[in-house]
């Protein structure tokens, strides 16, 4: 199911920025499968998650779009990552090193090493 998916996210996510301030914004692109209600009961009242519900499905790129817009003029966040709901962060070193790499280079996007799950492979 999509909300087991979007927990085993979360859980990393909050693993790998354990001591950190940051904050989980989940976007709902308008799921017909339940997946929203079932998040919204399990993380609703969390103080590290927040929620915005899409009317419609605007599509992936649309909707990734909406998170980093709330994230930059609500949260004021200093970094944005843009994760799928199926990802895992596996590295609790990711903070300290993305903001060494921004410090070193200044660049405006950071692309991870991803593997599958299935594959273990690239």
């Amino acid at each position: 199911m999509v909300d087991e998916a979007t927990e085993r996210c979360i859980s990393s996510i909050r693993s790998s920025c354990k001591g950190y301030n940051y904050a989980i914004v989940v976007v709902d692109n308008n799921s017909s499968n339940g997946s929203y209600g079932s998040l919204l009961s399990k993380y609703g009242k969390d103080n590290d998650i927040i929620f915005i519900h899409n009317e419609n499905n605007m599509g992936f790129a649309r909707g990734n779009n909406i998170g980093y817009e709330y994230c930059r003029n609500k949260l004021k966040c200093d970094y944005i990552v843009t994760i799928n709901n199926d990802a895992r962060i596996i590295d609790d070193n990711i903070i300290p090193k993305v903001v060494a790499d921004y410090e070193r280079t200044g660049c405006g996007v950071i692309g991870p090493h991803i593997l599958s799950e299935k594959t273990h492979k690239s």
